[in-house]
């Protein structure tokens, strides 16, 4: 589960709804199911439906995501 909001600044590291993206997505290129298919898109991402800003930092020796890192104050947490 991701951290909703940064434990430094409390910022929400929560974006843009992933079925809408790909609704708006679909529409625009002019699909003929968009609701359809962007329902089965979303669908692959699991979560809470939302796409996040939150940065991973990996550690290739680990070879595993071992903490998170804001994008707002570059704050980090270990996961």
């Amino acid at each position: 589960m991701m951290t909703r909001y940064c434990p430094h600044c409390n910022a929400d590291l929560r974006d843009e709804n992933i079925y809408e993206h790909f609704l708006n997505r679909y529409t625009k290129e002019g699909r003929e199911n968009p609701e359809e298919e962007a329902k089965k898109a979303a669908s692959m991402y699991g979560g809470d439906g939302y796409f996040y800003r939150s940065i991973g930092i990996y550690d290739i020796r680990k070879d595993r995501t071992v903490a998170t890192k804001c994008p707002d104050c570059q704050g980090e947490w270990e996961r």
